[in-house]
């Protein structure tokens, strides 16, 4: 699975678990384990993608 057909699920992920403790009883700690960790691996991946543009299009600035 590449990293552009896995980031929809893992948004879809992080919305459930936005959405979910609303509706049903989550400990804390196990949410803050499932969010956590997923928002610092969509940042990853969207930083992956990002390196892999051309410099032309990258939206990041250069530190010189």
């Amino acid at each position: 699975m590449s990293a552009t057909s896995s980031l929809p699920l893992a948004y879809a992920g992080v919305v459930a678990m936005l959405v979910l403790p609303n509706f049903v009883l989550i400990h804390p700690y196990l949410h803050l384990l499932i969010l956590g960790p997923l928002l610092v691996w969509i940042g990853c991946q969207r930083s992956l993608l990002e390196s892999l543009k051309a410099p032309g299009e990258s939206q990041v600035r250069s530190a010189r």
